[in-house]
């Protein structure tokens, strides 16, 4: 005999999920829904594979929202029969069914569950442990899920706190706040009055800034994070003094090349994209790229070659997209040594002697204003 059982109405009664074990199914019992047209319940359609199982799926609920909430023993779960929720995908349609874990499901059987409408309370059937008989009812609530995030923001050099530098948070809500690092270079987002700052949901873009420094970001998502989560995080900004070379990821060239490089294992294309990057978060800095070479080779020759490598670095941004009124290229030959001839001269084998010699080769930038200022365009 086919049994039917378990009927729940959507909040407008007019559609009805229930379950089944009608020929056609999956196998064992499957949910089917029906709608109501006219003066009659139109015939019952398979809620289908996204759904339904080779076991039992039983005891469905439609929330006031939409969602529907059902118990199988037919995906893996704590054991027994498991609380499932499944979020709407279209016009009476469910998929991609989440087990609603601890403590809603237990290592028994977890079935009938009903909310108080669209608050976050209900009843339940349980054979856990501890009750008073067979299947007992249970009250439960789920409590709001809880975001905050904190951090600290250091001096890239030194890694001392940062006092008064500003991180500035904008979601994907069209939220945005803002607080001023302290003397310990700490902030927090979490009250904010009645409500708080990091909600579920949505994605945060960050950025950290404060005047003399180059601008910071980051992101965060709280997007299909199901606990309570605080993000804590550390940045490290990079201060700029004027005409201050700042150091960024190897530039490759072949010897006596000022060709790019990109053989495979360190990419001169991917060093300059962290330079690409540095230039966009920081949109009104006009930077000096420079170039040097170790002592080898003569003084006319190194300062030619290095400054064909800083044009090359160059032509390299502009082809990115970056305007060329902002980086100015400039070759040092070997004028600039890190480590002296007299002190390489010294060195015990030749391994450390062609160490010294690349650091001497290397290239940098540094920033010269930040009085840039971006043209609008269509």
């Amino acid at each position: 005999a086919v049994t039917i059982g378990h009927p729940t109405l959507s909040a407008d009664e007019k559609m009805m999920v229930f379950s089944s074990d009608m020929p056609g199914g999956s196998g064992g019992k499957d949910l089917y829904m029906s709608t109501f047209e006219g003066k009659s319940w139109s015939k019952p359609v398979n809620l289908g594979a996204g759904i339904n199982t080779s076991a039992n799926e039983m005891f469905p609920y439609l929330n006031d929202d939409g969602t529907l909430y059902f118990s199988t023993d037919g995906y893996i779960g704590m054991g027994g029969l498991d609380v499932f929720k499944a979020e709407k995908s279209g016009t009476n349609q469910w998929t991609n069914p989440q087990n609603m874990k601890y403590p809603i499901n237990s290592t028994g059987d977890d079935f009938g569950i009903i909310f108080d409408g669209t608050k976050q309370r209900g009843f339940l059937s349980s054979s856990r442990t501890g009750g008073k008989g067979q299947d007992d009812i249970y009250s439960f609530y789920i409590p709001d899920l809880v975001f905050a995030m904190q951090g600290v923001v250091y001096d890239k050099e030194s890694s001392q706190p940062v006092q008064g530098s500003k991180v500035k948070v904008i979601g994907s809500d069209g939220s945005a706040f803002e607080a001023t690092s302290d003397e310990n270079g700490g902030f927090n987002f979490a009250e904010n009055g009645a409500t708080r700052y990091i909600n579920p949901e949505v994605n945060y873009s960050i950025e950290i800034s404060k005047p003399s420094y180059l601008v910071a970001r980051d992101q965060i998502s709280t997007m299909g994070i199901s606990e309570s989560t605080t993000f804590v995080k550390e940045y490290f900004i990079t201060y700029t003094a004027p005409n201050k070379a700042i150091a960024f990821p190897e530039v490759r060239y072949a010897l006596g090349k000022w060709e790019l490089l990109n053989d495979g294992s360190v990419a001169s294309n991917d060093s300059l994209d962290f330079l690409y990057k540095t230039l966009v978060d920081n949109p009104t800095i006009i930077i000096e790229l420079q170039a040097h070479t170790d002592s080898r080779s003569s003084d006319k020759s190194n300062l030619d070659l290095s400054q064909k490598r800083a044009q090359s670095c160059v032509d390299y941004l502009i082809s990115k997209g970056i305007n060329k009124d902002r980086m100015i290229p400039k070759g040092y030959g070997e004028t600039k040594l890190r480590i002296a001839d007299a002190t390489i001269a010294k060195m015990k084998t030749n391994q450390e002697k062609e160490a010294a010699h690349a650091k001497n080769r290397r290239t940098e930038f540094a920033v010269l204003s930040f009085d840039f200022v971006p043209q609008k365009t269509n």
